[in-house]
This record gives C-alpha cells, sequence and structure tokens, in this order.
C-alpha cells in the first residue's frame, strides 16, 4: 500500500530520463503484508497475465513518445519508418482496447513489444535521433520490461512447442 511503501528507504540509481522527468531508483526495507494482500493462485501465471496486459499500453506511450519527439524536430522518421510506428501503435491500441484475455495474447503482446524494441534500435543505430539523451531514453526503454532477447526467446520457445513432430516411418 502507499502508505507501507513510504516507510521504505528510497535512493535514486543513475541519471533521470526523459529530460529529468523519469527518475529509477532503489528501494529497501520490510513491510508487513496481510494474508488478504498476497497472490493465492496462479502463480507466475497470473504475473504473466499482467504484463500481457500492461505491456501494449508501454508500447503505446512508447509510440506516442516518438511521434512527439518527431513534433519537436528531435527525430527524422522515413516513410517506412512512420508506417512501422502506426503499425505497431494500431497493434497496441486494438490490444488495450479489447476486454477479454486470451492465452494466445501472451505471444502477440511479445511479439508487439519485440517489434517496439526493434524499432527504437533501429531508429537510434540509423543516426535518426540527434541527442544522446533521447538516444539513452529509448534504448534503456529497449531493455525495460521485457528485453528483445527475452521477448524473442519465449516466442521461439512457443514455436517450438506448438510445432507436432514429425512421424517417423
Amino acid at each position: 500500500w502507499p502508505e507501507q511503501y513510504k516507510t521504505l528507504k528510497r535512493t535514486l540509481c543513475g541519471e533521470p530520463f526523459l529530460g529529468d522527468v523519469v527518475q529509477l531508483g532503489n528501494v529497501k526495507g520490510t513491510l508487513q503484508v496481510a494474508q488478504e494482500d498476497r497472490l493465492k493462485v496462479g502463480g507466475p501465471a497470473v504475473l504473466n497475465k499482467y504484463l500481457t496486459t500492461v505491456r501494449p499500453f508501454l508500447v503505446r506511450a512508447l509510440m506516442a513518445h516518438l511521434q512527439w519527439l518527431a513534433n519537436q524536430g528531435r527525430l527524422e522518421l522515413t516513410p517506412d519508418e512512420r508506417a512501422s510506428r502506426d503499425f505497431i501503435a494500431a497493434a497496441a491500441r486494438t490490444k488495450t482496447l479489447a476486454d477479454r484475455y486470451e492465452s494466445e495474447d501472451v505471444h502477440r503482446v511479445l511479439a508487439l513489444k519485440l517489434a517496439s524494441n526493434e524499432l527504437l534500435l533501429h531508429l537510434v543505430s540509423r543516426g535518426a535521433v540527434a541527442s544522446f539523451l533521447d538516444q539513452r531514453d529509448l534504448l534503456a526503454f529497449t531493455k525495460m520490461e521485457g528485453s528483445s532477447y527475452r521477448c524473442y526467446h519465449e516466442l521461439r520457445a512457443s514455436m517450438r512447442v506448438a510445432k507436432p513432430e514429425p512421424e517417423s516411418i
């Protein structure tokens, strides 16, 4: 609960992001957690469901940030890059408007986050982002909340499971 969180020791960590708006930090301390506040069923599957629900919102925010950078003259997009951004944003928007959660959503959302990560990396590596701090922010977002490697690894693992083994003769 927020009141409990305030009792923890917080220390700032690293340089702030997004023009000094977002500051990461470390948290240390001990809290008493009531039994009714604990997850009782589902284990990692519940966490995966929450992440699958939240990831499209993060991707939408990232694509909106790209648009904002472009509007500010801090990002130069080619027509193909704009189309990629618009496609990713539209897919994320569709996912955030969905009122049902299905098990297939996990892989779709991982693929969406992977595509977002790849676009951000591409823009920085191509030199489309002039400012070092903007470059750092975009690259950091590819590592926060599920790196490209993790998204790729989970998608690849699901493909191995989903494919039936060929029958032997």
